[in-house]
């Protein structure tokens, strides 16, 4: 069995200057899996599912902005789902170049994922993604506007 490695922490610049928090851990010469937490939660929110993957897999998770030892920038629009994904490509572009990586992600976690899904070449980051408690933006948008048109 490969020895897993300790938690290590890194920063990585989103492409707005946000600071993420990064966090890495498991079997390094393992596939990569990127854990995504929602709101209001942080990398914490995967402590128990990280041991049952760590002999397995590299695992990488991060605080969003605005949460944990990431950047909280002030105006409320630095917190659009495209900013959420410019964080994720920044992420896995520093922490994992040119290599396809799996995605675990949660409740908005997962809305900012499927917001990264729909650029040109996301397909190719990406080997595959669970979405738990996360639809994508286009299904949310839609739900809800067929609430209010119900009386």
């Amino acid at each position: 069995m490969p020895a897993t490695q300790q938690r290590t922490q890194h920063f990585v610049d989103s492409a707005d200057g946000v600071r993420v928090a990064v966090y890495e851990e498991g079997n390094a010469e393992g596939p990569t899996v990127v854990l995504v937490h929602g709101w209001p939660d942080s990398h914490v929110l995967w402590d128990g599912v990280v041991p049952l993957l760590a002999e397995r897999f590299r695992i990488i998770r991060y605080d969003n902005r605005g949460v944990g030892l990431s950047s909280a920038p002030k105006p409320v629009s630095a917190y659009t789902m495209a900013r959420f994904a410019d964080d994720f490509a920044a992420v896995i572009g520093e922490r994992s170049p040119g290599q396809p990586v799996h995605v675990l992600a949660h409740d908005w976690g997962s809305v900012g994922i499927w917001e990264f899904l729909k650029r040109p070449g996301a397909g190719d980051r990406v080997a595959t993604f669970t979405s738990v408690s996360g639809p994508s933006q286009d299904q949310l948008v839609e739900y809800i506007f067929s609430g209010l048109r119900q009386p």
